[in-house]
């Protein structure tokens, strides 16, 4: 979930259940009307909410900037890909390619890509952009620290209008023969967007030497206000904010491959968007869960709930996810393949088949004696 604006999801909802108790109702009204959501989502900024991943561990870079670079002598490459309500005749698809790098230094340098597309590929999005960050040391014999971040992303955004069907082309009898009223004055817009973040991370010791890292951070998306309506030219994208938090407890059990120890990551993360953070007419997107790891495989159950503070509605949706973790011949190439299930428990469920999520990811891990400071300016 994490597509659409939740009004519309409300919609798309009673819509499905007159489609599948009516025989009147046929497959191109239900289409009218989902065409008709993704024109009023890029339309209105203030209906917006962005899209999201299930996969907070293969995605943290797009949840925050802050983690760009966050281990020392690792370059990291990984891409994601995201099919939402694929038995909807309208589902939404999104692609997002990163890279990453720190040397043994202070600063982080990232560059990533995301393609989105609602509905069919009535409304694209394309996303170019680069992160940047700094570690500064809270204690080095502890090894806690704290990371910024910035990104900065050129965003390309469009509709197709002649795609859509509107009702004023249609005939009660023969159908759509007629031409449409309807003119938009515009059908691109181009905008930069910026996003600031920070963590911190730090370990305890308990009993046992059982080793716990917290990682802790917020992120705050759009604070420049771009605008990206088709139809307001007002309309500006909403701010988001979003607070992590993650504890990985390295337990004294072996790991499959007898070699590393068990880990046990709980995880939680919670955004809200909107014109104004913290009123009536904000969204909550709540993503928690367990993930355990235990090499070369690792697996989790997570817990989603996206609510409209002023509506009753609560979509959730339980997340299943399976990966391996693959090392080469020399150690220094690191493979994880990861997959995740949402399962829907609301009344999309029969209908939406939830939405499928794939990611890999490879470390490439270099020595110390590559310490000069490549991003130092």
């Amino acid at each position: 979930m994490g597509t659409i604006h939740l009004n519309y999801i409300i919609l798309i909802e009673k819509v499905i259940s007159l489609y599948f108790n009516s025989s009147n109702l046929k497959l191109l009204h239900l289409k009218i009307v989902v065409v008709g959501i993704v024109l009023m989502i890029g339309g209105s900024p203030s209906m917006a909410q962005d899209f999201n991943f299930s996969q907070f561990n293969s995605n943290r870079t797009f949840y925050n900037p802050a983690f760009t670079g966050i281990e020392k002598g690792v370059f990291r490459g990984s891409a994601t890909y995201r099919k939402m309500w694929p038995n909807f005749p309208s589902n939404f698809s999104t692609q997002f390619v990163n890279l990453e790098a720190k040397s043994y230094n202070a600063y982080g340098i990232g560059l990533f890509a995301i393609s989105n597309r609602e509905g069919d590929g009535f409304l694209k999005t394309n996303t170019l952009g680069a992160s940047y960050s700094w570690q500064g040391s809270i204690s080095e014999l502890a090894g806690s620290f704290f990371q910024l971040g910035i990104n900065a992303s050129y965003n390309m955004k469009e509709i197709d209008f002649n795609q859509f069907t509107f009702s004023d082309e249609l005939d009660e009898i023969y159908g759509d023969i007629y031409s449409t009223s309807f003119s938009a004055d515009i059908n691109k817009q181009n905008y930069w967007d910026f996003t600031v973040g920070a963590l911190v991370q730090f370990p305890t010791i308990r009993r046992h030497r059982k080793i716990i890292i917290h990682t802790m951070g917020f992120a705050l998306h759009h604070f420049t206000r771009p605008k990206d309506s088709f139809l307001d030219k007002d309309g500006r994208l909403p701010l988001k904010l979003t607070l992590h938090s993650q504890s990985s407890i390295t337990t004294r059990t072996y790991s499959f491959n007898k070699e590393d120890r068990l880990r046990i990551i709980p995880s939680l993360v919670y955004q809200i968007q909107g014109e104004k953070l913290f009123n009536s007419a904000s969204y909550n997107n709540l993503l928690y869960g367990v993930d355990i790891q235990s090499d070369p495989v690792f697996g989790g159950i997570w817990y989603s709930s996206q609510v409209l503070n002023n509506s009753k509605k609560n979509f959730k949706a339980v997340i299943f996810q399976f990966g391996v973790k693959l090392l080469s011949d020399n150690k220094k190439y690191v493979y994880r393949l990861s997959y995740s299930y949402d399962m829907s428990i609301s009344k999309l469920s029969s209908v939406t088949q939830g939405a499928h999520e794939i990611s890999l990811s490879v470390d490439l891990h270099f020595p110390a004696r590559y310490k000069y400071n490549i991003f130092s300016f």
